[in-house]
């Protein structure tokens, strides 16, 4: 008895390396390796992260609102674009410049944006400050906003977002803008 139970522990002994050795080898795309050496290795894509720059352009809706009610104008719409560098996940640091076609005014803004961290969805909110000129005069304003972003891709980013464009001063006008980004990270 004891014989056949010596022969089987020898069978397992001798053929446990062909065994490791005939082990299916890893797929594509995968290293197996120490977390992070699959970076460049034909495994995960390097996605751009903190440190990234990002154009977005910027096009939308522009309602001014002028005493009671929003009336909409000949032209409510507006163009813009914008240059953010991403020092973390959560946080963009950006400069943005607009042209609000009904009232003619040239926006040029910079300020913070906090995003949340999750992927391929998330929410921000932000608050920029800086010159808004028309009429032939320049005003200091403040623009509160909220927005949604989808990451297309590695490198496409569309959002939807919400601006309220209020320039500090008495009795002046204030633009609620609603627009679609299409960002671009390099």
């Amino acid at each position: 008895m004891v014989r056949p139970l010596r022969s089987a522990a020898a069978f397992l002994v001798a053929a446990l390396p062909a065994l490791v050795l005939a082990q299916a080898p890893a797929p594509p795309g995968r290293t197996d390796g120490p977390e992070g050496s699959e970076v460049g290795q034909g495994g995960y894509r390097r996605a751009p992260g903190p440190g990234a720059f990002q154009i977005t352009f910027d096009a939308g809706g522009a309602i001014t609102s002028e005493g009671p009610g929003y009336p909409l104008h000949d032209r409510p719409y507006f163009l813009g674009a914008d240059l953010a560098w991403s020092p973390d996940d959560w946080l963009l640091l950006e400069l943005t410049g607009a042209y609000d076609f009904d009232l003619e005014r040239t926006l040029v803004l910079v300020g913070p944006r906090l995003r949340t961290p999750a992927s391929p969805f998330s929410l921000s909110a932000g608050l920029k400050a800086g010159v808004m000129s028309w009429n032939g005069r320049s005003r200091f304003g403040l623009s509160p906003q909220l927005g949604a972003e989808l990451e297309a891709s590695d490198r496409f980013v569309l959002g939807l977002h919400y601006a309220l464009d209020v320039p500090v001063e008495q009795d002046t006008t204030v633009t609620h803008r609603i627009f679609l980004g299409l960002g671009v990270r390099l």
